[in-house]
């Protein structure tokens, strides 16, 4: 069963329900709200013929619908804001009933309900998977719990993103990074045999409050092990014995 909105996010869902049909799928999608952005309405026109059939809220009247092994979550995307209300709502309710009974839950791009940026939810979706597109959003990673797994599809923005900014607004829409091993390994050059210190750059870190210094000590870890040259700390007097002991390799100040 897929769950559709009126904008983007319900056009993807109406894209996977036909990709699932023509694959074979029972697919059943229940329209929350009729479709309204151009992109929802042509996915809509596409897939309409190959679903098995188009319901409204509520499905759990549906046998077949009530006892669907998957339910997928197209109803909010990312520019949603507020709390969900009327059908939506509902909607998100429902989701959350067969999530209860047994039903496999898989939110496109966030959990419905989920504000994208802060991770607030007042209600929203119970995700045993998220499929992100382009990036991990913020708010994803700080209400985990809503969210499942967490899997980030490439959708071709990358290599947009990755360009130089022109100008201080195109640089405020670039996408966030969530900076992995993968990602090091891609952007950190290899270091040649003949390199020193000095060609290896240097970093400075600042922080740790008294006698707290257990964030210096990770981040001077880390970068030494990434092959910087050299990592110098500054830190509470307080805190230099324990750096000392946790990175002799770093210079430290007080």
């Amino acid at each position: 069963v897929v769950f559709t909105g009126p904008g983007n996010n319900g056009g993807d869902g109406w894209f996977v329900a036909g990709m699932l049909a023509r694959s074979g799928i029972d697919v059943t999608v229940v329209e929350a709200v009729e479709a309204k952005s151009p992109d929802a309405i042509a996915e809509k026109s596409a897939a309409i013929g190959a679903v098995r059939r188009v319901r409204e809220i509520s499905p759990t009247s549906d046998d077949a619908a009530a006892g669907a092994r998957v339910v997928i979550d197209a109803l909010l995307g990312t520019g949603a804001e507020g709390e969900p209300r009327g059908k939506i709502a509902e909607a998100i309710s429902t989701i959350n009933q067969m999530h209860s009974l047994g039903a496999r839950v898989a939110a496109l791009d966030l959990p419905s309900g989920l504000d994208a940026t802060t991770g607030h939810h007042s209600a929203c979706v119970i995700a045993d998977a998220t499929f992100s597109f382009g990036g991990v959003k913020r708010g994803s990673l700080l209400a985990r719990d809503c969210c499942g797994e967490i899997v980030v599809l490439d959708i071709g923005l990358e290599e947009k993103s990755s360009r130089p900014a022109k100008t201080a607004a195109s640089e405020g829409e670039q996408l966030p990074w969530l900076v992995d091993g993968a990602w090091v390994m891609a952007h950190v050059p290899p270091i040649r045999y003949d390199a020193h210190k000095g060609t290896r750059k240097h970093l400075a870190i600042i922080g740790g409050g008294k006698r707290m210094p257990g964030s210096v000590v990770l981040a001077t870890r880390a970068a030494l092990r990434s092959g910087i040259g050299l990592v110098r700390t500054l830190v509470a007097p307080e805190n230099v014995g324990e750096i000392v002991a946790a990175a002799p390799s770093a210079l430290i100040s007080a």
